[in-house]
């Protein structure tokens, strides 16, 4: 269950009924379950995610921070995101063009 990022929900199928962490039953006829990402690694190992969500609030978080860097970004020079670039392991032609290089570091 390593691997799951915070702000994720996974969506499980359950082999057996199981007890939450809150004390809740989780029935096998449910299926599947949803459950909060901090439950992950209390999961019981027959248990299956068939799906892992990025939950609203993490969405919006990943919106807001990118919207942020891409501000950051238009307040520097051409010579300065190539040095982000190169210093952040992102790749880019040569002749790439400012608007170009900004949204391959988006990107990446």
């Amino acid at each position: 269950m390593e691997g799951l990022r915070e702000g994720h929900v996974v969506r499980v199928n359950l082999k057996n009924g199981w007890f939450g962490p809150d004390g809740g039953f989780f029935a096998v006829r449910d299926n599947p379950h949803v459950f909060v990402d901090d439950w992950a690694d209390k999961l019981p190992k027959s248990a299956v995610i068939v799906a892992e969500e990025v939950t609203e609030a993490e969405a919006d978080a990943e919106e807001t921070a990118k919207a942020a860097l891409a501000k950051k970004l238009g307040e520097m020079s051409f010579e300065q995101l190539q040095e982000y670039a190169d210093d952040n392991s992102i790749i880019y032609d040569d002749d790439v063009e400012r608007a170009a290089l900004i949204e391959t570091i988006l990107a990446g």
